[in-house]
């Protein structure tokens, strides 16, 4: 029995509201959902990632590191914003080979983290922060504690702040969050501008 284990780092994109859309206006849905693919297939490989799963409006995607992961996101979300409503969420796993079978874990935070922000949001994990506070020009909040499924500890999460991005509601996230949004937190509002790479 032959196994191998690799840190891995999972962003995972949703389009916000696309089954509701999809029952008013499948026209509109589907023209949201082939430009998420369009992006996902030109942006993920640019910043040395892999897509591992699509499904319509939902995307799993890996990098082998954090910074990557977060500029590919604020570059999805630079390049969406204003067409497509999309949540996105980061966190790190593993991905183990076991006998020719692929597993992940971590995907399901991602997917708990992601859930927890509204349109045009990039959320994360603390390993994620932490990773990428020193190595990069990112800017981020903590935006409190959220006690997620299967875990007894509650996960802070943070979210991206740079500029051009769409501002973070506070109010919207705190009918999220199980816990409160830290009080003395300030959250920018920037003008929207395009960051060059």
């Amino acid at each position: 029995m032959s196994s191998s284990r690799q840190l891995t780092v999972i962003l995972l994109s949703d389009i916000s509201g696309s089954t509701s859309v999809l029952q008013k206006n499948q026209r509109s849905a589907s023209l949201a959902i082939r430009k998420h693919e369009k992006m996902l297939k030109r942006l993920v490989p640019r910043f040395q990632g892999q897509i591992q799963h699509f499904q319509g409006e939902t995307s799993i995607c890996i990098f082998s590191a954090h910074h990557k992961a977060v500029d590919c996101a604020r570059a999805m979300q630079m390049e969406l914003q204003d067409q497509v409503q999309l949540r996105i969420g980061i966190h790190d796993g593993e991905v183990i080979e076991c006998n020719g079978e692929t597993y992940m874990n971590g995907v399901d935070l991602a997917y708990q983290i992601e859930m927890c922000g509204h349109p045009g949001t990039i959320l994360f994990s603390k390993n994620v922060h932490n990773a990428i506070c020193n190595e990069t020009s990112h800017s981020d909040v903590s935006l409190g504690y959220f006690k997620c499924a299967n875990s007894t500890k509650p996960l802070e999460i943070y979210g991206l702040t740079d500029p051009g991005l769409k501002s973070i509601r506070p109010l919207e996230l705190k009918n999220r969050l199980s816990y409160k949004v830290p009080s003395q937190v300030k959250y920018p509002k920037y003008q929207a501008s395009i960051h060059s790479y």
